[in-house]
């Protein structure tokens, strides 16, 4: 009996993630991108090639496939998700308590959500780390419109070099969800260092 309690009490330590089920440990939040920085995923959203209809296309309300924004849904036309970008009728329709994908968003914000974000406003940035300088006269923002064009209209691209971060910021909150989850970790075509974006 006594264990059991004292099990307990361990377990309730900390923030409980509902998006997990699950407690953060002792040592602080955890980080739920797919790797960890320095380690590419292996797989990254094509438009061109990975956007198509799906079940989801035939039911009231659907969302994005979460695996579909990593390029790694392996259900293609028979997802219950949607494989597309989102757009303005999508963040439309969308409840204002839920992110592109479905997950809850919250009254505040805090470090074992993943960025979700929260409903009291819609962050629409996301900010980068890791970014690095190729050669001399590299154009950085330029290379970082291209990167995170491909997810949605960008309003804003800032870099700074010298301190290896930047921002984003899009038209639509729902671009930034499904970017943030696109690019997490990943390195884009002459860009060999690991970018990784948060909201």
């Amino acid at each position: 009996m006594a264990e059991f309690t004292k099990r307990g009490v361990e377990e309730h330590k900390g923030n409980y993630n509902i998006w997990y089920g699950k407690y953060e440990s002792a040592e602080g939040p955890r980080s739920y991108n797919r790797g960890t920085v320095g380690t590419n995923p292996e797989t990254r959203c094509v438009v061109a090639t990975d956007v198509g209809l799906t079940k989801a296309d035939k039911q009231p309300s659907p969302l994005i496939c979460y695996l579909f924004a990593q390029g790694r849904c392996h259900h293609g036309a028979d997802c219950g998700f949607l494989h597309r970008l989102p757009d303005e009728t999508f963040e439309a329709s969308l409840e204002h308590s839920r992110d592109c994908f479905g997950r809850p968003r919250h009254a505040t914000d805090a470090d074992g959500m993943g960025g979700v974000g929260n409903f009291m406003t819609n962050s629409r940035t996301l900010y980068l780390g890791n970014i690095k300088v190729l050669k001399k006269g590299d154009n950085l923002e330029k290379r970082m419109r291209e990167h995170f064009g491909e997810w949605g209209e960008l309003e804003v691209v800032k870099v700074f070099p010298n301190r290896a971060i930047g921002f984003i910021t899009y038209k639509l909150r729902t671009a930034a969800e499904f970017a943030k989850i696109a690019m997490a970790d990943q390195s884009g075509p002459h860009h060999p260092s690991t970018l990784s974006a948060s909201c």
